[in-house]
Parts: C-alpha cells; sequence; structure tokens
C-alpha cells in the first residue's frame, strides 16, 4: 500500500470511528439524565386541597432540596 492509499483510508477510518463514539457517548448523555414530571391541581376548595406532584422518570436517584412556588401574572417564564 503506497501513502496515497494509506493516508485517505485512516483519514475515513478516524472520521468514522470518532462519528460512531461521538453518538454512543450522546447516547449515554440523554440516557443517565434526570427527567421529572411535575403536576398540579389547584382548587378554591379547602376540603379538597390543592396537589402538587412531582415524579422522578429516570432511573437515577433524585434529591429535591428546595422548591418554591410562585404565584405570576401573565405568560410564563418571565424574568
Amino acid at each position: 500500500m503506497n501513502g496515497q492509499f494509506l493516508s485517505p483510508m485512516l483519514a475515513a477510518w478516524g472520521a468514522v470511528l470518532s462519528t460512531t463514539l461521538a453518538g454512543i457517548k450522546l447516547g449515554e448523555l440523554s440516557r443517565d439524565r434526570h427527567r421529572i414530571d411535575i403536576r398540579y391541581s389547584f382548587c378554591t376548595d379547602e376540603q379538597l386541597g390543592n396537589t402538587i406532584t412531582i415524579r422522578n422518570l429516570s432511573g437515577r436517584p433524585l434529591i429535591l432540596s428546595y422548591w418554591e412556588l410562585q404565584l405570576r401574572h401573565g405568560r410564563w417564564p418571565r424574568a
């Protein structure tokens, strides 16, 4: 094999290998990230009460150390 054939072949191999490894890494990052589901039910009846449900959808444990409920008017989110 001469250098004119070997150099593009190695470049193609490196491009395919690095693209494959990048795809695998992106898949791992997507799989391992934390995902939560937040549902709420607010009502005016004091007997029924309000409900906020926070569920962990990912396989990894999640510790919720702080959350805050804010009342805002208009479109959310807004600074």
